[in-house]
């Protein structure tokens, strides 16, 4: 396992007729992400587009985490991120994380499916 720091990046992105619901909510993700042993949070500034982004949605929030490569941490952070997407409770929302140039994006997937593309992202980048 690697002893280095990551910089991941958390897009929210949201196709609602009500975006300031979702980025309300966004503080909420960012306050809980605090609770964290991260090294660093931060507003991504200039995030207000996505290259190559699957869905429409207009980015809300943006966040820089900066943390210990650790599938631990890593795995926390995505849990903090499903689980307030489950709350959400049906608004069509997406985070994209994106870390080293890889991009994982979690909507509606099944927890399932969210649980085998978040341990593959995680595998991939604590080898």
């Amino acid at each position: 396992m690697r002893d280095t720091k990551a910089e991941l990046v958390l897009r929210v992105l949201a196709d609602t007729p009500d975006p300031e619901s979702v980025e309300r909510q966004g503080r909420w993700l960012r306050e809980e992400l605090e609770q964290l042993e991260v090294d660093s949070l931060s507003a991504l500034t200039g995030a207000g587009s996505v290259p190559g982004a699957k869905g429409d949605g207009e980015v809300v929030g943006a966040l820089v985490v900066t943390l210990a490569q650790s599938p631990q941490l890593l795995t926390a952070v995505f849990d903090v991120v499903c689980n307030w997407l489950g709350r959400l409770r049906g608004a069509p929302c997406t985070v994209r994380v994106e870390l080293e140039g890889d991009v994982l994006e979690l909507s509606n997937a099944s927890a399932e499916q969210q649980d085998l593309l978040i341990a593959a992202f995680v595998a991939r980048h604590t080898r």
